[in-house]
């Protein structure tokens, strides 16, 4: 059962953040809420980190560290969504963008390594 359950929350999360990075190609011109793309508990991942069952199958150190690195995550999405959704010229995103990849993929990494420990 971990092992689907870590899995579901690596595909939500790679989900969301190609939906949120093809907006800026272009190629997806969803308009993303503000106060949803801030809060890092109202994704997929964010709201299963959030259950007793996500601490039981990560443990709590790998846990800890994914949360920390998810708000990180949101808080750096809020700023890009903003910019976004106003059409601002010159978006000024390459370099949050780069952060958000270094720290999705850390979570990712997290998210194997307690699969890893399940089997």
């Amino acid at each position: 059962m971990g092992n689907e359950t870590i899995d579901a929350a690596i595909l939500a999360h790679r989900g969301w953040v190609s939906r949120f990075k093809t907006a800026f190609d272009g190629i997806n011109t969803e308009h993303f809420e503000l106060d949803r793309t801030v809060d890092h508990g109202a994704c997929d991942l964010g709201w299963w980190l959030r259950q007793v069952d996500s601490v039981h199958v990560l443990g709590r150190e790998p846990h800890d560290r994914i949360v920390a690195l998810h708000e990180r995550f949101h808080l750096i999405c809020g700023v890009l969504a903003a910019q976004l959704n106003h059409r601002q010229g010159g978006l000024h995103y390459q370099e949050p963008l780069a952060e958000l990849d270094t720290i999705s993929k850390a979570i990712v990494s997290i998210l194997l390594q307690a699969r890893e420990l399940q089997d």
